[in-house]
């Protein structure tokens, strides 16, 4: 049975390495789309494939996707936290504290283009994406919605250049692609178009009456050439002339109603076309506003939550015990659904139940000792909410006694008492409540 289990990891490890070696591939190639699907494909076999993972770190870096990126890598990094080169490419971002935020200002640009995009205002859209991918020039969502835009006005040549600019990042780049023979399209429609209005100009010019070129006679001869003339008009307008004409006009009138049907047909279909996808946009506006609002606030948005595990990680890997708890304390693991991270968090939040706490009770006593009254309540209620020991509450309740606050001081006391009402802690609080009970004289 061993041994199957045995053969059975070692295939999922080679298929896992397998994916992973493609994903190298198709990244080698700037065929970055098909890369994520390699890369993702082989985490799913076997997560702890740091390779592939730091890999995919660095593809979503390379699009533009910072964050996502990040999140690669401080996985990795609490994955495997040996020599792994995800330490690298975090201490590059940590070197650049303001790419975070560069990245945050990327979305809320790409959120407002949207925004004015929905309500008209393709122009300041325009305008906005501009910019944004003139600061971030691998951003490819900013270019895919800037070539949409530009698609809208119908400006062709600046559709084109941002879908090579695209493609140049990731040559397969689905929507690119698709974009490419949307305007393959409108370009062909265009050319039918004009040259169809070619030939009805150059038919036009060929049906032209020519003049008649005669030479000048003299005498009888004029009047006869006169009469003959005249004679032979009549009969030509009459039996030729007239009808063609008439046959003619009918034929173009029949052509420029059938053209301007089709013509009436294609912007009917164009704008059917634009209002879906103006939809879509309306859709993923809000879809994006609702997911990627908590990102645009690096103090307190899902940013901040995962600056904190980082921190929180890198300290306790530098033996930084209670800075790395300090941050951890400051996590709101509600706000998060990746499921990696937290994993990572209830892993070091395990180890700060089970003696984390201590460093920051004793970071609060001590600084009760200095007189920092504020940052021992600040130290003492983190402790609390790891591990609840009858001599933090203690601490925490003398605390809040020193701040005046003496309801909650009597609290916490109750609770030391509770808790553990022989130990030196408790009796401390009996003491104290003794006291605080005591009216003054």
């Amino acid at each position: 049975m061993n041994q199957a289990t045995d053969n059975l990891y070692d295939r999922i490890k080679k298929a896992s390495n397998w994916e992973y070696n493609l994903g190298l591939t198709k990244a080698r190639e700037r065929d970055l789309s098909n890369a994520i699907h390699h890369l993702q494909k082989a985490l799913r076999l076997n997560k702890h494939n740091t390779s592939a993972r730091n890999l995919l770190g660095l593809v979503y870096y390379e699009l533009g996707e910072v964050v996502e990126a990040l999140s690669q890598w401080v996985i990795s990094k609490n994955l495997d936290g040996k020599l792994n080169r995800a330490d690298h490419f975090l201490s590059q971002i940590q070197a650049k504290p303001n790419q975070i935020e560069n990245a945050n200002q990327n979305i809320r640009k790409y959120n407002q283009a949207l925004s004015y995009a929905s309500k008209g205002s393709e122009d300041l859209a325009i305008l906005q994406m501009q910019y944004v991918v003139s600061r971030n020039p691998n951003f490819v969502k900013g270019h895919q919605l800037l070539a949409l835009l530009y698609l809208h006005k119908k400006e062709y040549d600046k559709v084109s250049d941002s879908l090579n600019k695209l493609l140049q990042i990731d040559k397969k780049n689905a929507v690119a692609l698709r974009y490419q023979e949307e305007l393959k399209d409108i370009m062909q429609s265009s050319r039918k178009l004009r040259r169809k209005e070619h030939q009805l100009t150059s038919l036009r010019k060929e049906e032209e009456i020519k003049p008649l070129v005669y030479r000048e006679n003299t005498g009888w001869q004029i009047v006869v050439n006169i009469l003959i003339g005249l004679g032979l008009g009549v009969a030509v307008m009459f039996f030729l002339v007239f009808p063609t004409i008439n046959q003619q006009t009918s034929k173009e009138n029949r052509k420029l109603i059938l053209e301007y049907n089709d013509k009436i047909t294609a912007k009917e279909n164009e704008i059917e076309q634009l209002q879906a996808q103006m939809g879509s946009l309306e859709a993923a506006k809000v879809a994006a506003e609702g997911n990627l609002e908590q990102y645009t606030d690096s103090s307190s948005g899902i940013v901040a939550e995962y600056n904190f595990l980082l921190q929180a990680q890198t300290e306790y890997m530098a033996s930084h015990r209670l800075e790395a708890f300090n941050f951890l304390a400051m996590i709101h693991p509600d706000r998060i659904n990746d499921p990696v991270f937290l994993s990572v968090y209830q892993n070091l939040r395990e180890v700060a139940q089970s003696d984390g706490w201590r460093y920051l009770t004793d970071a609060g006593k001590q600084a009760l000792n200095q007189q920092d009254i504020e940052k021992a309540r600040d130290y003492l209620t983190k402790s609390l909410s790891f591990t609840v020991h009858e001599d933090t509450l203690y601490s925490l309740g003398y605390a809040l006694e020193l701040m005046g606050d003496i309801a909650s001081a009597s609290g916490y006391y109750q609770q030391a008492i509770d808790l553990k009402p022989n130990s030196t802690s408790g009796k401390k609080a009996k003491q104290r409540m003794a006291l605080l009970q005591t009216p003054t004289q």
